[in-house]
């Protein structure tokens, strides 16, 4: 029994390792201005505002015309709940209404 509870601790350990406390929030604030791989969101007076890295962040921008998903496919969620997924070098903008962007995973 003893040998059971050494393995499964062992194992539990392993899988721990293998997936750092942080890798959710690899996403990071380029702000001010965007990187040329990075989200770039531009608010409605044309401000840009940057994110860059991989991994998901919760994030309130508000203000938000367009976004632009820089070198990765990139998941956007907005306040109102809808989602958007933007294919690598394109860019959706927001016609109607400004927007604010609660998430971003890339």
């Amino acid at each position: 029994m003893k040998k059971k509870i050494l393995a499964a601790v062992a194992l539990a350990a392993t899988l721990s390792l293998s997936a750092p406390a942080g890798a959710q929030a690899a996403v990071t604030w380029t702000a001010p201005g965007c990187t040329t791989t990075g989200v770039c969101m531009k608010r409605g007076d044309g401000t840009p505002v940057g994110y860059d890295g991989t991994g998901s962040a919760s994030i309130s921008q508000g203000n938000i015309r367009s976004v632009a998903a820089g070198n990765r496919t990139t998941t956007i969620r907005l306040a109102t709940g809808t989602t958007y997924v933007i294919q690598a070098t394109k860019m959706i903008t927001f016609p109607n209404a400004l927007q604010t962007v609660v998430s971003i995973s890339r």
